[in-house]
């Protein structure tokens, strides 16, 4: 038999759609209730994810680094399935 835990997730009011060129990137900010520490992940329109590896302590950093990731690889096509540490350069 299969236990689940049940976490309790706090989404940042910052999470949002971000439109580059003509296409939606879904930017998602979360944590746990008990942790301090931000997730940041991007989905794209096909649902392909990026979601970053280190966890980020502020929110509105996340998104400005979500934005700029976005601008920078959008037009390269590679956003979608790169694993990134933060910050990125």
């Amino acid at each position: 038999m299969c236990t689940v835990s049940e976490f309790s997730v706090i989404s940042s009011g910052l999470s949002q759609w971000v439109v580059c060129n003509g296409l939606p990137y879904s930017v998602e900010i979360y944590r746990l209730v008990d942790d301090d520490l931000w997730t940041l992940q991007i989905i794209d329109a096909h649902k392909r994810n990026t979601l970053w590896e280190n966890q980020l302590a502020d929110d509105a950093f996340a998104f400005i680094e979500a934005v700029t990731v976005i601008n920078s690889y959008q037009t390269k096509g590679l956003i979608a399935g790169l694993h990134l540490n933060f910050p990125v350069n």
